[in-house]
């Protein structure tokens, strides 16, 4: 794959949550995104948000990342939410034609309601094409993938769905590069 314009940085990453038995629940590393080399974190004086419950995002993130892609034969538009879960940060996309502008929501979110205080807030964080945003997914996969074989191969067999996914969307991306 080429360099892309949008890229998920993992740090603060302990090695003992990926190895233990329950590491697919309990891993909780410190996430960012980069735009254009730049963290869209910054702007809130910040390199990331910590103890992102990762796996279970990277579960919402190939799902929701399928739903886009699956949207674009459809619709010329379209909106698509990726909660850092147990954080207060998401990303919020929104679609126009192959252009996404990517948004950083402040705020709680409790099940499906975002609820939004009076510190909740939206910050642009800049346009990127959806297979910049796609091949940030699958990337993102591919490294928790490798870092789950390397630090707990158990667990290998039980990521089986996120790989097939992960897959799916790296055909995709050879389709559409």
């Amino acid at each position: 794959m080429k360099t892309s314009n949008c890229r998920f940085v993992l740090s603060k990453i302990i090695e003992d949550e990926v190895a233990h038995e329950y590491g697919y629940d309990i891993f909780e590393p410190t996430v960012s995104l980069e735009i254009a080399g730049r963290n869209i974190f910054t702007g809130l004086g910040l390199d990331g948000t910590d103890r992102v419950v990762i796996m279970h995002f990277l579960e919402d993130a190939l799902r929701e990342t399928l739903r886009l892609i699956d949207d674009i034969s459809r619709r010329q538009e379209g909106e698509y939410e990726f909660w850092l879960l147990g954080s207060e940060y998401g990303i919020e996309l929104q679609r126009r034609g192959n252009i996404l502008e990517v948004m950083l929501q402040v705020g709680y979110r409790h099940g499906s309601e975002l609820d939004w205080t009076e510190g909740s807030r939206k910050n642009r964080a800049g346009p990127i094409k959806v297979n910049d945003w796609v091949e940030a997914i699958v990337r993102l996969g591919k490294e928790l993938s490798d870092l789950f074989e390397h630090l707990n191969p158990p667990m290998v067999p039980a990521l089986k769905e996120l790989e097939a996914k992960r897959k799916a969307l790296e055909r995709w991306l050879t389709l559409h590069d």
